[in-house]
């Protein structure tokens, strides 16, 4: 591997299934071939695989029973090896159970759903039942119950369909969502802009000549006789303006005197009063 950096010894430490398959194996490959080394001698191969693997790799190397004792230099039985060593043999019986268990989340969309199941399956050994299985776990997993009655609706339903489906039945959830929102808000701006008006009544409308079924009902409006004496009786003598008027009804109210700075009096009144002093 002359002018080129070789990977780092392999590390033991965390997840060893990933430290090799993702991270050693694959830029040891790359430069063997960027060195030109893949082009010479194998047993220069398996030197190269077992001197950059590191000391921990050598060990285990070391540990390694071969069949057939050539195969200690063939790179292709050194990786092998090593493959069965760095990933443990997975128990289908429960890497099949995780894969049927899996529902779908609160808030996760059809595509992450799948890519779920797509990432369980490949440690499952279905073989050419893996779409077929995908999209029966995608029927039995979605949250949505109608959408669920939908896809089994479907007589030739494959995996393209059911997510193909999945898909509208979302994009048409949101968009009634988005609709609902602006209905709401149209609502809302029409109810701010009429405030708290009353409904304009019904007796305005009737046709002339009519009454309306409640008139019996109200009291009789004064006549202005009345009126005028009732208001008479409630009038008073005003020490503030000098005149006689109803409560409320002072003609000083707000005033200033610009003689004595009272205030609610007025200027004739205020000399009257310095008068009688």
């Amino acid at each position: 591997m002359e002018q080129l950096r070789a990977p780092n010894s392999l590390s033991f430490e965390g997840n060893l299934s990933t430290n090799w398959k993702k991270k050693w194996i694959q830029r040891f490959d790359l430069c063997l071939v960027a060195s030109g080394a893949d082009k010479k001698d194998a047993k220069l191969h398996s030197s190269l695989f077992l001197h950059v693997i590191g000391e921990q790799g050598l060990a285990v190397y070391n540990s390694f029973k071969f069949d057939n004792e050539g195969d200690r230099h063939n790179l292709t039985a050194l990786k092998a090896k090593f493959e069965a060593y760095c990933t443990p043999r997975k128990n289908i019986t429960y890497e099949r159970h995780k894969f049927f268990s899996r529902i779908q989340q609160e808030g996760e969309t059809i595509d992450q759903y799948v890519t779920g199941l797509r990432s369980l399956s490949t440690t499952c050994r279905f073989g050419d039942l893996k779409d077929s299985l995908i999209r029966d776990k995608i029927v039995c997993g979605v949250r949505s119950d109608s959408l669920r009655e939908r896809m089994l609706r479907e007589e030739d339903l494959t995996l393209e369909k059911a997510i193909n489906t999945c898909r509208a039945a979302e994009s048409s959830k949101s968009q009634v969502k988005t609709l609902t929102g602006s209905e709401q808000a149209c609502y809302s701006v029409t109810q701010k802009e009429w405030g708290n008006s009353a409904k304009p009544s019904r007796s305005k409308y009737r046709p002339k000549g009519t009454k309306p079924n409640n008139e019996s009902t109200k009291p009789k409006s004064l006549g202005p006789t009345q009126r005028g004496r009732n208001l008479k009786q409630k009038q008073f003598n005003c020490k503030k303006c000098g005149t006689r008027h109803n409560p409320g009804e002072c003609p000083a109210h707000g005033e200033i005197c610009h003689c004595c700075q009272r205030k609610d009096i007025l200027l004739d009144v205020a000399f009257k009063i310095l008068r009688g002093k």
